[in-house]
């Protein structure tokens, strides 16, 4: 848990990251990606969850914090809140939901070789 040791740039960084992706990923997603306005409704996993696999934990640390949507936003999903509101409140809103959803369907297709390319 984290308790102030970390620069703000690093505080929802996993430390199951390396083990995850070892374990069930064929690829090595990108560390610290930009998003798109909205996560992916699919019901299936899909290329950009993969590519987002580490925002997604980045966003489940925060969560599991009560970090405050706009610093998350500012510093995961690189938005700026005080700008576009709206668009980051969306774009935290959508991810944190399918960074959730990851976590009790999405990962089964970690298993089964990711994503249908």
């Amino acid at each position: 848990m984290y308790q102030g040791e970390w620069p703000v740039s690093d505080r929802w960084h996993s430390g199951a990251v390396a083990t995850i992706r070892a374990v069930v990923m064929p690829i090595k997603p990108p560390l610290d990606p930009n998003v798109a306005d909205e996560a992916p409704k699919s019901p299936i996993l899909t290329g950009y969850d993969e590519e987002h696999f580490v925002t997604y934990l980045r966003l489940l640390d925060a969560a599991a914090e009560d970090a405050d949507w706009r610093e998350v936003a500012r510093v995961v999903l690189h938005m700026d809140p005080d700008r576009e509101p709206d668009r980051a409140h969306r774009a935290w809103e959508t991810h944190l939901a399918r960074a959730r959803w990851m976590t009790t369907t999405g990962y089964r297709y970690l298993f089964q070789g990711g994503a249908p390319h």
